[in-house]
């Protein structure tokens, strides 16, 4: 999760006050301790520790708070940092190279979880598998880096079009799925429908070779059913059944 500036602010600030309070505290009356043994003197401990508190140690109270400020800060920065960086891990380990959609191991993963959550609940879940149409004749003329563009510019128009609780991803090649949570099939066939005709229209870079000009897609959609799905991979192979018509009655449609 991303941590935003006042989020940032707050915890730099708690880790500078940190840094004061083990400064003022630690620090500073180590070295008062320090420094009477160094020149012999006698004093006990604990009144070492007491006179270290005293007004003629004011200035090397402030010096040792400043320090443990630095250190605090310092201390901060790199815990930050290294938020920063676990947080990229963990998003290169869900995501798509190409793409930046989620990746097959991440789209499967969810698909356990919703589909143990609408068996459980009684909740709906709909699944759309998506084809791009002719691709692989698309990556024949062009070559494979306009291939890869294709993939990205259509990954970006699927990422745009689906909402905030879909969960978009690769599926591999030029397949792509969208889990769509409490969703029916009804309401997941309109936005099946609306996808068909973004990409229909979409301007995509060396489309006109293209059959009829434009890249198309075909999409299968399924509802998942406890009743006769049995576990995800049967949920899968509903929609992918669905695609399999779609493709086979003429491509760029839908089929649920």
């Amino acid at each position: 999760m991303k941590m935003g500036k006042h989020e940032l602010g707050q915890r730099l600030i708690l880790h500078i006050g940190l840094g004061v309070v083990f400064g003022y505290t630690v620090l500073h009356p180590a070295s008062v301790v320090i420094h009477s043994l160094s020149e012999g003197d006698m004093i006990s401990y604990t009144a070492s520790m007491l006179a270290a508190f005293g007004g003629e140690h004011v200035q090397m109270a402030s010096y040792f708070s400043i320090i443990g400020a630095a250190f605090g800060l310092l201390i901060g920065l790199n815990t930050h940092r290294q938020a920063i960086l676990n947080s990229r891990l963990k998003l290169l380990s869900v995501t798509d190279e190409l793409t930046g959609l989620y990746n097959r191991r991440f789209i499967m993963q969810s698909i356990i979880r919703d589909v143990q959550r609408a068996e459980r609940y009684g909740d709906d879940l709909s699944l759309l598998m998506i084809d791009i149409d002719h691709f692989k004749q698309f990556n024949d003329i062009h070559g494979h880096p306009p291939g890869d563009r294709l993939l990205k510019q259509f990954s970006d128009r699927l990422r745009a079009m689906a909402r905030k609780t879909d969960i978009v991803a690769r599926y591999g090649g030029e397949e792509f799925l969208i889990l769509l949570p409490n969703t029916s099939k009804a309401v997941a066939a309109h936005l099946a429908e609306r996808i068909r005709r973004e990409i229909e229209t979409y301007p995509f870079e060396l489309r006109e070779n293209q059959p009829d000009g434009k890249v198309t897609v075909s999409i299968g959609c399924a509802q998942f059913d406890a009743t006769c799905q049995s576990d995800i991979h049967g949920f899968i192979k509903a929609a992918d059944e669905c695609l399999y018509r779609a493709k086979s009655d003429g491509r760029n449609q839908i089929c649920c």
